[in-house]
């Protein structure tokens, strides 16, 4: 499915972006050619061959315009830029198979640095076609740890564009190595275990994210901000880790709306599956220590493990979050003054909205409750539309619509859809299990 973008949408990201007249008069324009050679100006009459090398002599506020064609190349912008390219797949910046570390030990196609604002537009970031990764998962430069990293406190605005093919191609063919990297946007600290801290910011409008190894969209640490809108975020079943579309993580800062998010689903065998009390899932949008002042709202969510996880009190309003296979919104136990407002959840596996026990199964501390459910509308889930586990606190519970609910359709609240649904109130149902954030197949940040 394609979103549409409003027109108003698109002349605020232009504006967002620097495209306008006047940032475009006001700076010299670099120029790229697969049929250039590198020079000492990399004018329109004499363009260069990398793009790297036009970085490289550009002053700030410069713009380096990219001709069609594909350039295998790792760029690092460490100064303010507008760049742009001819559209997207039109212009590709493909990684190297063979790949430099940056300062945090990561390898990258495109990095922003130094708190440069960088303007990206028209062009597609796509992983190497060469094999890379490794089975033991260790730091190495055939592996693709992130397509586009923006680090040290600079910020990205990317519009009209696309990342692709962000992944390992393991030693014996396989596209997906399984390890905890492929992260297509990484937004401050790079995922992994020991990597120093970093803040990033980054607006990404109409911008197409697919096929990625672990995150689709990943914003973290404290003071790293993500606006992310009217961006397509689309993966595929994986049999061996559980990926999820879009993170905010760590402290980390997100507006995330009027976005599409499919695919993520894991099967890796003994850890992952459908049931969210007993298995690793893989996520659509993953709210984990977030900033409280992060919004989840209007995106379409479906075709995932588990649609909306989050252990935050944030805002979580006007979703259509249907059809995934196990749950629509996962609320975890750390989470309290969660705002659920006006999201609709229907047909997933197994719940609709489900107040989940604890992560990790043998220590099921309930949720202390405080949340609040207000006219959200849930029908057609396998298990129940509507459930919280046995012993967690009191939330605050109005105007729900609903078919069945544990630990009943009074405590939430829910009015029927005028079907005469029953009221499923039976005891027990499942106590122990996790969402999956921790074991071999999800996230190791």
């Amino acid at each position: 499915m394609r979103l549409r973008i409003p027109l108003l949408a698109v002349v605020g990201a232009l504006a967002l972006c620097g495209l306008g007249a006047s940032a475009a008069s006001a700076s010299t324009t670099r120029y790229v050619s697969t049929s250039g050679t590198d020079n000492a100006t990399c004018d329109s009459a004499n363009p260069c061959r990398t793009v790297q090398h036009a970085v490289s002599i550009a002053g700030p506020g410069d713009t380096v315009r990219i001709a069609a064609g594909t350039y295998t190349e790792q760029v690092l912008i460490p100064k303010n830029l507008t760049v742009l390219g001819a559209g997207i797949d039109s212009t590709t910046i493909k990684g190297p198979d063979v790949k430099t570390f940056d300062a945090f030990g990561k390898t990258y196609i495109v990095e922003t640095t130094s708190g440069a604002t960088v303007n990206v537009a028209g062009l597609t970031v796509s992983g190497p076609s060469g094999p890379g990764g490794g089975l033991d998962c260790a730091p190495n430069s055939l592996s693709l740890d992130m397509g586009v990293a923006v680090v040290n406190n600079s910020t990205l605005n990317m519009f009209n564009a696309a990342v692709r093919k962000i992944y390992d191609i393991d030693p014996v063919g396989a596209k997906n190595s399984g390890c905890q990297r492929g992260d297509a946007v990484s937004i401050g600290k790079p995922g992994g275990i020991g990597v120093p801290l970093t803040t990033g910011h980054a607006n990404l409008a109409g911008v197409v994210v697919n096929d990625y190894q672990k995150d689709g969209v990943a914003a973290r640490t404290a003071g790293t901000t993500l606006n992310q809108a009217y961006t397509q975020v689309v993966n595929q079943p994986s049999s061996v880790i559980a990926s999820n579309g879009i993170e905010v993580l760590d402290g980390a800062a997100g507006q995330v709306r009027r976005n599409s998010v499919t695919g993520n689903e894991c099967n890796l065998a003994v850890y992952c599956g459908p049931d969210p009390f007993n298995n690793t899932e893989a996520s659509g949008i993953l709210s984990f220590a977030a900033d409280p002042s992060t919004t989840i709202a209007e995106n379409q969510v479906s075709a995932n493990d588990m649609g909306v996880y989050t252990d935050d009190g944030i805002r979580i309003a006007d979703n259509q979050i249907n059809d995934n296979r196990a749950t629509g919104i996962y609320v975890d136990t750390d989470a309290t003054k969660l705002h659920a407002t006006q999201n609709t959840t229907n047909r997933d596996g197994y719940y609709g909205i489900a107040i989940g026990p604890a992560f990790p199964p043998d220590f099921p501390t309930p949720n202390p409750g405080g949340n609040f459910f207000i006219g959200n509308t849930a029908f057609g889930n396998t298990k129940y539309d509507l459930y919280q586990s046995p012993g967690s606190g009191p939330n605050v519970n109005r105007n729900n619509r609903c078919a069945t609910a544990f630990p009943s359709r009074t405590y939430w609240d829910c009015r029927s859809n005028g079907g005469g649904e029953r009221d499923d109130s039976p005891g027990g149902g499942p106590r122990h299990g996790h969402h999956g954030d921790g074991g071999p197949a999800n996230r190791n940040d």
